[in-house]
């Protein structure tokens, strides 16, 4: 028998419910909200003290802005001027204590033409100010803003002028390198570095100590060695080592325009002319003035002799161009006088007048070329060096041709004795001349080029005054030749032949024969 059990199984007992708490707020929340309230406030209150501060001192410079020490927080542009100005006025005339080795000096800035830009610093105050930026603002009353003075300088040239000559002591000068002739050769002599006073770093730490205060007014000038000019490397790269050509001519000595020849030596002894460069001496040595010790001597201007300042300098213009011509150099200008001096080659030579005529040739060697000139009591001597590359020069000059007859003039001159004339120029024929100049290079190939010279004819000048019962002449314009003559004048005759002869040929005899042909040659 199956026996069913009826009874119900028995429930499980339910979970308790857990109770629900309610979260309580955190304490640092609430100090933060606290936080952010209060900086919000004091937020409100400075932007309430700056808007109310930037109306009350609009148009006014910025809390907290210093210029030099001087507060011109809250001054307008007049105030802070007149502020800036006072004490860079006191600044400017503080002294400065400059020392270079163991020298010392006391200067004043406006002794070294100092400046300092009032305007410009003023200009910088407002804009360190922070007008209408209020953290800005609100950092100048905790960190005063100490704001440059602007626009200070020092003249460089003054310092120079000022400190040079007391601390002449500590500063020994370069020495060039040389180039020693002797004879057809040459040497270099080696260049010296010396040692000087730094200006330029002086005067950038002299502007600094103008604005400064205690010990930042003591600058001590550097000493830096100084380089010469031309080094011995320098020279010695140029390749000045041989005589490329040399020439003279002689003068009378004692007269004035030995002066001018002197003179004009002297400047261009030395000149140094790079390979492919022209030189003109013109351009180099430029008008002939007192000032640069040029004295009035015999001149020809328009086929007559007159006087001038720099008389004379033809004589170097002759030199100069014979011994670019026999250097065998490319001629680019050069004039031969209105007529033939006999001191001078014929026909090869050269005049000189500023700014033309002119002497002009270019150095087409391959090293430097060096001008030396020498001028003695009564003759002048221009050579040039370089190194030799094989060239050799041969001139020839033709014979005299299309000869032209003088004439003679006659003009009126108050100073002589009434009644008397002088011969102040005597006559001679002009004529034609051509010479040539072959340039044979080390390779075999040359070149030929033929110059002609035509030389005016020499008019005969007689100067007179006739006697105080004649007619009187008319007066001629120009300057009589008898006040300066280029040579000793004839002696003062009675037997007056001027004024009938005027435009008459002179006796000058026949015309020039023609002469035969020479040549010189040199390498």
């Amino acid at each position: 028998m199956v026996k069913v059990d009826t009874r119900k199984p028995a429930s499980k007992p339910r979970p308790k419910a857990t109770p629900t708490r309610r979260p309580r707020p955190r304490r640092r929340t609430f100090w933060l909200r606290r936080a952010l309230v209060g900086c919000a406030a004091l937020a409100v209150v400075v932007l309430v003290a700056f808007a109310i501060d930037q109306v009350v001192h609009a148009g006014a410079i910025g809390r907290g802005v210093h210029v030099g020490g001087v507060d011109v927080s809250g001054m307008d542009r007049a105030d802070a001027e007149a502020a800036v100005g006072a004490r860079a006025h006191d600044l400017l005339g503080a002294r400065i204590t400059v020392k270079a080795n163991d020298e010392t000096l006391d200067i004043l800035p406006s002794e070294v033409d100092a400046r300092i830009d009032v305007a410009a610093t003023v200009d910088a105050a407002f804009a360190a100010g922070g007008t209408w930026n209020p953290l800005t603002w609100a950092a100048r009353w905790f960190a005063p803003a100490d704001v440059d003075f602007e626009g200070v300088t020092i003249s460089t040239d003054a310092v120079r002028e000022r400190i040079g000559p007391e601390f002449v002591g500590v500063e020994d000068a370069p020495a060039d390198a040389e180039f020693v002739v002797d004879g057809k050769t040459v040497t270099v002599k080696p260049a010296r570095a010396g040692h000087g006073l730094d200006v330029d770093e002086a005067a950038t730490d002299l502007a600094a100590a103008v604005v400064a205060s205690g010990d930042g007014r003591h600058v001590e000038i550097p000493i830096s060695e100084v380089q010469p000019r031309l080094t011995t490397e320098a020279a010695e790269a140029m390749g000045i080592r041989d005589q490329l050509a040399t020439f003279t001519t002689k003068f009378p000595s004692g007269e004035a325009r030995v002066k001018n020849i002197a003179r004009i030596g002297e400047i261009v002894d030395g000149k140094t002319i790079a390979p492919g460069e022209r030189f003109s001496v013109n351009e180099f040595v430029g008008p002939r003035t007192e000032d640069k010790g040029f004295v009035r001597a015999p001149v020809i201007y328009d086929g007559e002799f007159s006087d001038d300042i720099g008389g004379g300098v033809s004589q170097f213009g002759t030199t100069m161009f014979n011994a670019a011509f026999f250097a065998g150099v490319p001629i680019e200008e050069f004039k031969a006088h209105s007529f033939y001096i006999s001191r001078y080659p014929l026909g090869r030579e050269a005049t000189l007048s500023y700014p033309h005529p002119d002497v002009v040739f270019v150095n087409d060697y391959a090293s430097t070329m060096l001008i030396k000139v020498s001028v003695l009591k009564d003759r002048i001597t221009v050579s040039l060096y370089g190194t030799l590359d094989g060239r050799k020069v041969e001139t020839e000059t033709g014979p005299k041709s299309d000869p032209k007859a003088p004439k003679t003039e006659c003009k009126r001159d108050a100073a002589l004795k009434a009644g008397t004339e002088r011969t102040v120029q005597k006559p001679d024929w002009g004529y034609a001349v051509q010479f040539t100049r072959t340039v044979t290079r080390a390779d075999g190939s040359s070149d030929e080029k033929s110059w002609t010279t035509t030389y005016a004819p020499k008019n005969q000048v007689i100067t007179y005054n006739p006697p105080a019962a004649a007619d009187a002449a008319p007066t001629t314009t120009s300057a009589p030749t008898s006040t300066a003559p280029p040579h000793d004048p004839g002696p003062i005759s009675t037997n007056l032949t001027c004024p009938g002869v005027d435009g008459r040929q002179p006796d000058v005899g026949p015309p020039p024969a023609s002469t035969p042909s020479s040549s010189s040659t040199t390498s």
